[in-house]
């Protein structure tokens, strides 16, 4: 066992600096996927997450998830990135821009 010089428990001091060393570093790494996956869930118009759950929720618990030390964030952005709901939405997304060029050009009435 680690003892300091003045007879305490060194081991119980370095776990705390490793943990806050930990968290620290899961903030950092974690703050600019929580920047990318709000801006992600943002660019997602009302409308498409009809069906699809709540926004608000799913930008709810992207914060909630940072706040306890970033890592999870990382992690549920991971699975934002490759889930079937975002695959879906992306298809509405971009289904609903091509209806709205081709409605553009034809629009002679003006």
């Amino acid at each position: 066992m680690l003892q300091t010089v003045d007879g305490r428990n060194a081991g119980g001091y370095c776990v705390a600096i490793i943990a806050g060393a930990l968290a620290m570093l899961g903030y950092l790494v974690a703050f600019p996927v929580l920047r990318w996956h709000r801006r992600d869930l943002h660019s997602f118009r009302r409308p498409l997450w009809a069906g699809y759950g709540s926004r608000q929720a799913r930008l709810r618990g992207a914060v909630a998830c940072y706040l306890a030390f970033g890592w999870p964030e990382v992690f549920m952005a991971l699975g934002w990135r490759s889930s079937q709901t975002r695959q879906a939405l992306v298809s509405e997304r971009d289904e609903m821009r091509e209806a709205r060029a081709q409605q553009l050009p034809g629009d002679s009435a003006r």
